[in-house]
Formats: structure tokens, sequence, C-alpha cells
């Protein structure tokens, strides 16, 4: 059972050598962008520029990658952490009650 901690935690999930979080959501920018560039300008532009463009910004993201392995946990975590709290509720006035 420690292992598969040990192993997640030493080395996280790649996708050609990038953090699979980021090289995901750049492979889907870049399709993305191909696609409406298609639809959008008429004549379209050369796909072959997206996936030049694609293969850069993955070369990026190996970079990176290699400078810092927990870059897809990083993003995560700074995501967790901009949610807002439900439990908490704003309070008008605050009372202490002191026991005598």
């Amino acid at each position: 059972m420690a292992e598969r901690v040990f192993k997640a935690v030493a080395a996280p999930p790649m996708f050609l050598f990038a953090p699979l979080l980021p090289a995901a959501a750049s492979m889907g920018l870049w399709a993305v962008l191909m696609m409406f560039s298609q639809v959008i300008i008429p004549g379209g532009i050369n796909p072959l520029l997206f996936i030049i463009g694609g293969i850069i910004s993955h070369i990026g993201l190996v970079y990176f990658g290699f400078k810092e392995p927990h870059l897809s946990t990083i993003v995560q975590a700074r995501g967790q952490s901009l949610k807002a709290t439900k439990s908490l509720v704003k309070v008008k006035e605050f009372k202490t009650f002191y026991a005598p």
C-alpha cells in the first residue's frame, strides 16, 4: 500500500515528458483555436501553424516540467484554494460572554 503513495508522489503523471494537466490543456487549447480559425476566417489558416505552435508550447511545458515535476499538482492545489468556503457566514455583530 505504501508503494503506491511513494510512486504517485515521486513520479507524477506525465504525457510525453510534460506534466499531464498542463499538456492536456495545451493540446485542447490548440485544437479549439485551430477549429475556430477554420470556421471564422474565410479560407482558414494552414493547420500546420497550429501543430507547430502546439509542439513549441509542449517543448516549453517539458522544460518547466523538468524544473518542477509536480506542476500538475500545483495547478490543482491552486484551483482548490480559490474555492469559497460555504460553511463560513458573515456575522453582523459579535458578542463575547465571559464567565464570572
